[in-house]
């Protein structure tokens, strides 16, 4: 079937290409949530075309109950005739394995929320015996000599700042930070980060860990913009550089890290916005990579199935 072939075509050419509209772009660094749209634009058409390959092959085939077992074995019977006999569609292999796929990213997803859910669990727990509240200013403090602070997702998010930072940053410096936090938080940034990184355990390839790695940098600078209206990019970028330097920690979504030169060069030197003109551009080609599979796949699937069920 030619638009299984083209659906086919087009899944890998997102996965191995889409990744460069934005992984490493100059671009990304002056508006980073455009950069987060076109980032999971890749998974989005991805996994829509894989979904749209294995619909395509459930309705093809006749006969099949409605039961997921039933209809792999189905299709598994239609590979062992495509290559068994001449003639069968050898495109039900096709289907086939855009069915296991499909499968495994599921699998992979549902495995990854399970672990980030005990992680995050384990961490509440450890918190409610060393952390301890800070008199109202929204952070759980915790005594250690590391320079850290961090968020906590689930459960209404916690922000947990340790000893060593408090005494490192002065109240505005603190409260940038605390600001950057609350950014992750609200912006479920935990959960774009998480979508990326199950696409490139499950289907690992170069440009998808290069996807990966852009999206935790394009989050921690999304954040930095949303401190930055709140509060001044100096005092931001001093509690960055502060928290940043030897003897910090790197716990999970953190205002410090790997990425701290090329945030802190960002808010030193802020990048020019982009042209509107530009941003239109972009934000288009983010739809049409989403949409793309679903005008290939839908009318083809929607007529199959309507033959079928009059059948």
């Amino acid at each position: 079937m030619l638009v299984l072939l083209l659906l086919l075509a087009y899944t890998v050419c997102v996965l191995l290409l889409g990744p460069r509209l934005a992984a490493g772009r100059p671009w990304t660094s002056s508006a980073p949530r455009l950069g987060l749209v076109i980032c999971h634009a890749v998974p989005a058409a991805a996994v829509s075309g894989v979904a749209l390959m294995a619909a395509m092959t459930a309705v093809s085939v006749q006969h099949v109950r409605a039961d997921v077992g039933h209809l792999l074995h189905a299709c598994a019977v239609a590979v062992w005739d495509s290559a068994t006999h001449p003639g069968v569609p050898v495109t039900t292999a096709l289907g086939l394995a855009a069915a296991v796929l499909l499968t495994h990213l599921v699998r992979t997803a549902a495995s990854s929320a399970s672990s980030a859910r005990r992680t995050r669990r384990e961490q509440r727990e450890g918190l409610a015996l060393i952390g301890h509240g800070s008199d109202g200013d929204g952070y759980t403090r915790v005594t250690s000599e590391q320079r850290f602070a961090y968020c906590l997702p689930g459960e209404g998010g916690r922000i947990v700042v340790s000893t060593a930072a408090e005494r490192e940053l002065d109240d505005e410096e603190l409260a940038a930070v605390l600001a950057h936090e609350r950014a992750h938080l609200t912006g479920r940034h935990h959960a774009l980060v998480q979508i990326t990184q199950v696409l490139a355990n499950a289907v690992p390839l170069a440009p998808l860990r290069a996807l990966r790695a852009e999206v935790a940098t394009l989050v921690e600078m999304a954040a930095d913009d949303r401190a930055c209206r709140e509060f001044d990019r100096e005092a931001l970028l001093t509690a960055l550089l502060r928290l940043g330097a030897p003897g910090a920690a790197t716990p999970g979504l953190a205002v410090n890290g790997s990425r701290t030169v090329a945030r802190a060069l960002r808010l030193a030197e802020p990048s020019q916005q982009q042209p509107v003109s530009q941003r239109a551009a972009l934000c288009a080609v983010a739809g049409a990579m989403v949409i793309t599979p679903w005008l290939l796949g839908a009318v083809p699937v929607a007529l199959a199935v309507t033959g079928h069920c009059s059948a």
